[in-house]
């Protein structure tokens, strides 16, 4: 959740964070919630989906001895609080545009080969949301999967060189 959580901190707190980078974030288009979930599913990952759900979607009152909202496709509540998570891409674009602080770099990577294929389309659709909101963004994509390789970690010390 490294990408996603960069994104969501740097988005918010432009005052603390002059520079985003991410790399292969977790970021949602408007499918990835259903795509990423079908993926976690169908794999067996319920360590995935028990760690996302206490993330985004914890109960405020766990006496019940239940910490978090399971994944439900059909719930709608449920999935509002889950798309909050990786999602809602244009609402913290939008939040941060109506801030007053800025960043003074933002660079999105990822690799088209990511294994978690949602990846892919919703750096893309970031990328697209800052475009239309005038924000000015890098991205690149760096033809590999979710990994760190010597060519990322090339990028990430080129990127912040030329940022400070």
């Amino acid at each position: 959740m490294g990408g996603s959580g960069a994104v969501n901190v740097a988005l918010s707190h432009p005052d603390k964070f002059g520079h985003l980078y991410t790399l292969s974030p977790g970021l949602f288009d408007e499918k990835g919630l259903d795509v990423a979930t079908e993926q976690w599913v169908s794999n067996g990952w319920r360590w995935f989906l028990d760690g996302y759900a206490a993330t985004f979607a914890p109960f405020t009152d766990a006496t019940n001895g239940q910490y978090w909202h399971p994944w439900s496709a059909d719930d709608q509540s449920v999935r509002e609080m889950w798309s909050k998570g990786y999602g809602d891409v244009e609402k913290k674009v939008h939040r941060y545009k109506q801030g007053t602080h800025k960043l003074a770099n933002i660079h999105l990577e990822y690799g088209n080969q990511d294994q978690f294929y949602w990846i892919v389309d919703g750096t893309k659709y970031m990328s697209d949301t800052l475009t239309k909101n005038g924000i000015k963004h890098s991205i690149h994509d760096h033809g590999g999967g979710h990994v760190i390789s010597k060519e990322q970690g090339l990028s990430m010390i080129d990127f912040f060189s030329d940022s400070f």
